[in-house]
């Protein structure tokens, strides 16, 4: 993101402003030098036509994206070696235009690199080979069409290096459109390296039968790190889907590394043959397996999270025997017949794993199907020396095994039931919380000074749902150590998910931090829901340590319109950590912050059913590292005489958006309201038409704070209104003065 953007004149950003981030007219409508781009992605100029990415112009004809004219790429449009890219404006598969976008078609036969300063669009199968090596930037959106995939051949390698701040989004180009996000709305990611075996090349990839390579187990098919890839599995021909991401013979020298798989219609995650060792994976609401294993690979998994998915955590096939540590799986009532770990050997393999650290919530509806569950196949067997070391189960189905090695796994796991406990007194002396027991919120749990909760890594808490909710409140003076490591998170979740029944907003409470920063406005009102007023004294004051958590499925309502959000944090002071969270289905905000100084990194928000991050009277912190999806309301959300800084965010607005634009000025009487913003990119697509990507709130006597600053914003989207509301001039003057700000 943080590359040059284009800085606006005051006149250009009053055009914008008429006329939308798309430059021209209705839906999304492009105006080019000598021609006319409909909103049905046909151009004509000249007797020139495109459509659908193919270009004709003289008797020239090019197809996959590729514009010429006798020969010569033509202005906003760039040629790639073996590849194709166009830019000013893209049509997708939706059939809308995205202003800022390039697509790529075809090979790519020499290294090349995918910056972040623009939106990339795949557009059929992309194959990368000839040993080329395919860059993408930190921060960069890569957007793929219904019937798009990437493929890296062997010898060639992707270097998609993205950061805790800046991570790397592959999604749909329906979810940048303003479509809803849902599994199979594109490919996915495939990696075909040099470390095939004999497994691997008597079949190929199953999508398109390609073999890897023999050459070396310790071969390289780049670094893969901070990467999130959505809506994936599209179905290439009848049963093959492809998977979120694909590893076919890749070797050890590959990194792959802080990976999550949201809505993946087949697999989120699997793997043939190989070495490849990942770490830090998760996966969700996949329409298949989570993580597959097959053909005999040799690696390992450390720090893998499963939740959501329709079939087996972890399925094992072929003669393989990989190594899985840190594991948390979590099978509710969608499961179908396969169990959480799925043994399933063809006829006379011999299969198996090493299993270390692995927690197990198996509450499938299927009675007949165990955790551990085989598959019967002639002369199959499980592998004498699979292990399992500090395995843990728990959940509402009673049966532990099944299948036709039921016998052969009971005698080699012991493992160590998961108990829940319920917690319904409030915390008054310091107590910590092991990993392999589920605490479970009965009520509004209060943890009061002095006392410090310590929450172990791999932990699950959970709260009900019931006339009574459970959520976690930590008082003035008190502390929550909630520390999880990257390869072992923490999860608060509601006791609904963990009992078998379907995943969704405003089953439980939340977490609540409650601090000593203070300011005026915070104690005239105190905390929101309870009242409860933030001390004063220290603006440094430390409620704790929150790192590496999912939160999930929280919201609910404790009186009418007052929601518990998934994080709030009130009056809390900059002394306190919070770092490395991620809040998905948060009925409310998906964290909400008043006053204080806190300041938050490396922050994930999906699928909140009102604000995404909501801040409010006086904060005075910073966030660095947000990411924002599939909200209801706006993305970021500014009350009270409120001026904090956010830094590295990336905000997707799409069908959902209910009038409040990407970031919402919402001032009250006579407030003086504003933000400082760097280093932003904005997909705004709400279907709103009078709405803006920065909108604000009309009320008697507010104001923008003049020291508001906006620095490498960029805007993209189809929606046409870049500014909005009572101070859309003053908001987007600030943001003309800004340096490499951009609307699309």
């Amino acid at each position: 993101m943080t590359n040059a953007k284009i800085l606006l004149s005051v006149a250009t950003a009053a055009v914008l402003a008429l006329n939308g981030c798309g430059g021209g007219g209705g839906g999304g409508t492009t105006t080019t030098s000598g021609g006319t781009t409909t909103s049905g992605g046909t151009t004509t100029s000249g007797g020139t036509t495109t459509s659908g990415g193919t270009t004709t112009s003289g008797g020239t004809t090019t197809s996959g994206g590729t514009t010429t004219s006798g020969g010569t790429t033509t202005s906003g449009g760039t040629t790639t070696s073996g590849g194709t890219t166009t830019s000013g404006g893209t049509t997708t598969s939706g059939g809308m235009i995205i202003p800022g976008t390039e697509t790529i078609s075809g090979t790519i036969s020499s290294s090349r690199t995918l910056t972040n300063d623009r939106i990339w669009n795949l557009q059929g199968k992309v194959v990368v080979n000839n040993n080329a090596t395919l860059t993408i930037d930190a921060g960069t959106i890569v957007t793929a069409g219904s019937s798009a995939w990437l493929e890296v051949l062997p010898g060639s390698k992707l270097m998609a290096e993205g950061t805790a701040s800046e991570p790397i989004l592959f999604t749909s180009a329906q979810a940048l459109e303003g479509g809803r996000e849902v599994a199979g709305q594109w490919g996915g990611i495939t990696l075909i390296g040099n470390a095939g075996n004999a497994q691997t090349t008597a079949t190929g990839y199953e999508v398109d039968g390609f073999v890897p390579g023999t050459s070396s187990q310790a071969d390289s098919s780049g670094k893969l790190s901070y990467v999130t890839i959505n809506n994936s599995g599209v179905e290439v021909i009848v049963d093959q889907e492809i998977n979120g991401l694909s590893l076919v013979g890749v070797g050890s020298g590959t990194t792959i590394e802080h990976i999550t798989v949201n809505r993946s219609s087949d697999d989120g995650v699997e793997i043939w043959g190989g070495a490849v060792n990942l770490t830090d994976i998760v996966v969700t609401d996949s329409g298949d397996d989570s993580f597959d294993t097959d053909e005999g690979w040799t690696g390992s998994v450390t720090g893998l999270y499963i939740t959501g998915g329709l079939a087996s955590g972890i399925e094992m096939s072929g003669t393989t025997k990989g190594t899985y540590n840190d594991v948390t799986i979590v099978v509710g009532e969608n499961n179908e017949e396969e169990g959480a770990l799925y043994f399933k050997p063809n006829d006379n393999e011999v299969i198996g794993g090493v299993f270390n650290n692995v927690n197990i919530v198996y509450s499938s509806a299927i009675a007949t199907v165990g955790a551990f569950h085989t598959r019967t196949k002639t002369g199959a067997s499980i592998d004498p020396t699979t292990s399992f070391t500090n395995v843990r189960l728990g959940g509402t189905n009673a049966l532990e095994f099944s299948g036709a090695n039921a016998a052969a796994l009971d005698a080699l796991v012991d493992f160590t039931p998961i108990v829940t406990t319920d917690v319904s007194a409030n915390i008054t002396a310091s107590e910590t919380w092991a990993n392999g027991t589920i605490h479970n919120l009965t009520d509004n749990i209060q943890v009061v000074s002095p006392a410090v909760l310590t929450i172990m890594p791999g932990a699950i808490v959970t709260g009900d749902s019931d006339a009574t909710p459970g959520w976690l409140e930590v008082l003035p003076g008190a502390a929550l150590n909630a520390a999880g490591t990257a390869t072992r998170k923490i999860l608060f979740t509601s006791e609904a998910a963990v009992t078998g029944e379907t995943e969704a907003q405003g089953q439980w409470g939340g977490v609540t931090l409650i601090g000593n920063a203070g300011n005026a406005q915070t104690t005239a009102t105190g905390y929101e829901v309870d009242g409860i007023v933030a001390g004063t004294t220290n603006a440094a004051d430390n409620s704790g340590t929150l790192t590496n958590l999912i939160i999930n499925n929280s919201g609910i309502e404790v009186v009418a319109e007052q929601e518990i959000n998934g994080l709030s944090l009130v009056g809390v002071g900059s002394g306190t950590t919070v770092e490395n969270i991620t809040v998905n289905r948060s009925s409310d905000d998906g964290i909400e912050i008043w006053g204080g100084s806190v300041s938050p990194k490396y922050i994930t928000i999906t699928d909140s059913g009102d604000d995404s991050f909501d801040t409010d009277q006086g904060w005075t912190g910073s966030v660095d590292g947000l990411a924002i999806s599939g909200g209801l309301a706006s993305g970021i959300e500014m009350s009270g005489a409120t001026n904090g800084a956010y830094n590295n965010v990336r905000i997707i607005v799409g069908f959902n958006n209910a009038e409040e634009g990407a970031v919402y000025f919402k001032p009250n009487d006579n407030e003086v309201i504003g933000g400082r913003f760097n280093n932003m990119n904005i997909v705004y697509s709400s279907p709103i038409a009078d709405v803006g990507a920065f909108h604000t709130r009309t009320k008697t006597g507010a104001s923008i704070d003049l020291a508001t600053s906006f620095t490498d914003t960029t805007v993209y989207g189809v929606n046409e209104l870049p500014f909005s509301g009572a101070e859309a001039v003053a908001v987007q003057a600030l943001f003309t003065a800004g340096a490499g700000n951009s609307i699309k």
